[in-house]
């Protein structure tokens, strides 16, 4: 595979791959068994998705990586979604990878990102402010100066994904100069993993606190001048990836219900010949294939675009993905619901794991309303304050 990336047959296969993979491997029965697990994902399961190469498709072949793009790995997110799978692929070797990849402090990328991509190595970020904001203006911890050229890190970051399983921790940090972005362990001394309660059980989102974290010179990733450019980008692409899960769940969901609908049986006929029901499933089909362009432009934009700061194109892109497709997902599980009857409200039914990982995921990485609100500050400009933003 060539720095062009895969073609978009080699693509599909990959896809395909993806999903004979997760079927084998991570049934639902398999989800459902790691819902109150402490870890909440199976390590066997990763190391099986590290052998097939799932965590180094985008990463560039300096860092360990294929040397591929984001819109090669993007099917594999989508596939993830689809099997609603507890996995930290996404927050490990998608969002934490790409943030040390495209960190100034490229010694860090050299010598963590390959450790990513080989598995031996977990990583998350850590930004979000309270209540799961995520913008510059409301990033959660801060630091001070510290010695010889480092810094101290103080206060929480929320909602990080998969902390408890992560070995390192790609932290932003707001200061009276700007924002920093730095690598520390997480078994460093006065850093505490809460673990979050949420809906969507797949998932294991926590508060990490940090108590004078000292982190040294060789452990800064990007500066004050730097920092606000890399944490745009990291934003991107976590949103980027919550709405490419939330494009495999809306996909699977109305596959799901079209099948059912054709099989349940109401005064005589099935009850897809209802009027009621063909327009619901109709208004679905078409949120998933408006749904499918805006993923796509997305993808695309992550790979073309300048890696920091955001551009304009980018921002429209990726916030119009995120609003649009985390909020089409939620609806087609909803309706999805209805469509079920009785049945579709039970523990032992898989449409109610569905909706709540599809919550979920319009929440990570700034909701729906603040998503909008960038683009109509990029297409028009910025217009009166700045709306309230959350990633969780």
């Amino acid at each position: 595979m060539s720095a062009a990336g895969m073609s978009s047959i080699e693509r599909a296969e990959l896809c395909q791959t993806a999903r004979r993979v997760l079927v084998d491997r991570a049934p639902m029965g398999r989800v459902r068994a790691l819902l109150d697990d402490p870890l909440g994902h199976d390590p066997v399961l990763y190391a099986d998705l590290v052998r097939l190469g799932w965590t180094g498709i985008h990463v560039p072949d300096a860092s360990g990586g294929s040397d591929g793009l984001f819109a090669d790995v993007a099917g594999v997110l989508t596939e993830l979604g689809r099997a609603v799978t507890a996995t930290p692929l996404v927050s490990s070797a998608i969002i934490a990878a790409n943030a040390l990849v495209l960190a100034p402090n490229t010694v860090a990328a050299a010598t963590v990102v390959p450790r990513i991509v080989d598995g031996t190595l977990m990583a998350t970020v850590a930004f979000a402010g309270p209540g799961g904001h995520c913008s510059a203006a409301t990033v959660g911890p801060r630091w001070t100066a510290g010695a010889d050229g480092g810094v101290v890190i103080d206060g929480e970051a929320t909602f990080v994904l998969d902390a408890a399983a992560a070995d390192v921790l790609v932290v932003f940090a707001a200061g009276e100069d700007g924002i920093i972005a730095a690598v520390v362990d997480r078994t460093d001394g006065g850093i505490t993993v809460v673990p979050t309660a949420t809906l969507d059980q797949t998932r294991r989102p926590a508060t990490v606190r940090f108590d004078r974290v000292a982190v040294r010179s060789e452990g800064l990733l990007a500066g004050p001048v730097d920092g606000t450019g890399l944490l745009e980008a990291t934003v991107d692409i976590g949103a980027t990836a919550m709405a490419l899960d939330s494009f495999g769940i809306a996909e699977v969901v109305v596959e799901r219900t079209a099948d059912y609908v054709k099989q349940r049986f109401q005064f005589g006929r099935s009850i897809g010949s209802f009027q009621a029901i063909k327009h619901r499933l109709a208004d679905a089909v078409m949120l998933v294939e408006t749904s499918r362009v805006a993923v796509d432009n997305a993808a695309a934009a992550i790979d073309l675009e300048s890696p920091t700061p955001s551009s304009r194109e980018r921002t429209i892109a990726v916030a119009t993905a995120k609003a649009y497709v985390c909020d089409a997902a939620v609806t087609i599980c909803g309706d999805s619901l209805q469509s079920h009857g009785g049945i579709g409200f039970t523990w032992e039914h898989d449409t109610h794991l569905y909706l709540k990982r599809a919550m979920l995921n319009q929440a990570m990485f700034g909701v729906s309303s603040w998503q909008r609100r960038r683009v109509a500050d990029a297409v028009l400009g910025p217009i009166g304050q700045t709306g309230v933003n959350r990633a969780g």
